[in-house]
């Protein structure tokens, strides 16, 4: 009866992100758009493959995983729910008001060499002190794998501020030099292989993210079949980044990596007297991410949504090793059920916001961001609300300061 109700789940939770990702179409003239992501990323990767991949993985425990898939379900009806009324401007007002703020005009005549290489420095100048920090050294260059999974610890920040360094020199030459398909494809190359050397999966995937869209909404439409196909092929090359960086022997191990998003989750749901609701320091405790462990020693290693790992992985997150769990994970911790919905409904007015600001200000490179980060994927890995807003328009700021000492003048 369990294997019934579990497999019963999946398929209903199939079904409901299917009718997601067709309402996106065609809701949208675009096919990238934040309802068809949504259904194919957090739902078909992070929830429907975890699912399948976590019920392989020694029997499995359905009922866990069940608990998962309708809580998940919960929490796509929230994030559906404001995509539903046609005619709903408010999500999108409150980012033009973002972008009045900062100005519309974000973008100013010519390539700023200077200003490209400024930023190159920067992430460099990241990198080394990272090298230094953490106490790893030349570890970082030898083997980045090992460095991100055992040193990182204390240097947090010093860590996503050179993926973030990195990623915004990508995107400024993009938005500045504005390549076409040749260009597109060497840069991003280029970038993947100084992100390769942060041991992060996440981090070198994107670029192709970034640069994806970026064609897709700046230079010319994709066809439609690859569009469709790019979740399999990023599927296909992160499995190659596993087996390459030697965290698995083959791609049928490789797979279970998947596994921790729902396992994890199921864990903490069948385990959840454990907890009890904690009915918002949760998500209060979570302030901790902005304080540097440099500056204040005794931050707590176990905050947010690390507090389940603090039950299930005693002791896991001061090494550095937290499984993944489903984004709604924490809001289901501080107030049950109810929180889940209101989560994604959250989730999505900030997505239909930022997404439907940048269809009406696509020369923003402000929006731009934004919707990349809020209405696609998390590209910039660890950043909060707060923080992308403070990244996007330091390089909104950045770019009408460029020095340009190369190349012609562009309108």
């Amino acid at each position: 009866m369990v294997d019934e109700l579990f497999w019963f789940a999946m398929g209903l939770t199939a079904c409901l992100a299917g009718s997601i990702a067709f309402l996106g179409v065609r809701r949208y003239v675009y096919i990238i758009n934040p309802l068809l992501v949504f259904a194919t990323f957090q739902i078909g990767i992070l929830t429907l493959l975890s699912a399948v991949a976590a019920n392989g993985y020694n029997g499995g425990q359905k009922t866990g995983l069940t608990l998962v898939l309708l809580f998940s379900m919960v929490y796509m009806v929230g994030f559906t729910l404001l995509y539903l009324p046609r005619r709903l401007s408010f999500p999108r007002k409150l980012f033009d008001i973002l972008l009045r703020i900062v100005g519309r005009n974000t973008v100013s005549p010519g390539y700023g060499g200077l200003s490209q290489l400024i930023l190159i420095m920067i992430a460099l100048i990241l990198f080394f002190l990272l090298m230094q920090g953490s106490g790893a050294g030349m570890l970082w260059i030898t083997d980045p794998r090992q460095a991100y999974q055992s040193y990182r610890m204390g240097v947090g920040l010093n860590f996503v501020m050179v993926q973030w360094a990195l990623l915004l020199s990508l995107v400024y030459y993009l938005w500045a030099r504005k390549p076409r398909l040749v260009g597109v494809v060497f840069w991003v190359f280029v970038f993947s292989f100084a992100a390769y050397f942060t041991g992060s999966k996440a981090s070198i995937l994107s670029g192709v993210v970034v640069a994806g869209v970026y064609y897709y909404y700046c230079v010319r439409t994709i066809p439609t079949v690859l569009i469709l196909s790019a979740p399999f092929l990023l599927i296909g090359v992160f499995l190659l980044l596993l087996l390459f960086q030697g965290s698995y022997s083959d791609f049928s191990s490789a797979i279970s990596y998947f596994k921790d998003y729902t396992q994890t989750t199921a864990t903490f749901l069948v385990r959840f007297d454990e907890f009890g609701l904690h009915w918002g320091s949760g998500m209060l405790s979570d302030l901790w991410f902005y304080v540097p462990r440099t500056l204040y020693p005794d931050k707590p290693f176990e905050y947010g949504v690390i507090l389940i790992h603090k039950v299930l992985f005693p002791g896991a997150a001061a090494q550095g090793h937290t499984p993944g769990v489903l984004p709604w994970a924490l809001s289901y911790l501080d107030f049950g059920v109810v929180g889940v919905f209101f989560s994604g409904l959250l989730s999505g007015f900030i997505s239909r916001g930022a997404y439907e600001s940048f269809l009406a200000n696509r020369s923003n490179i402000l929006a731009f961001i934004l919707m990349i980060q809020l209405a696609i994927l998390p590209v910039f890995i660890y950043a909060t609300l707060p923080m992308i807003i403070v990244i996007a328009v330091f390089l909104a700021l950045f770019m009408r300061k460029k020095i340009v000492f190369f190349a012609s003048e562009r309108q």
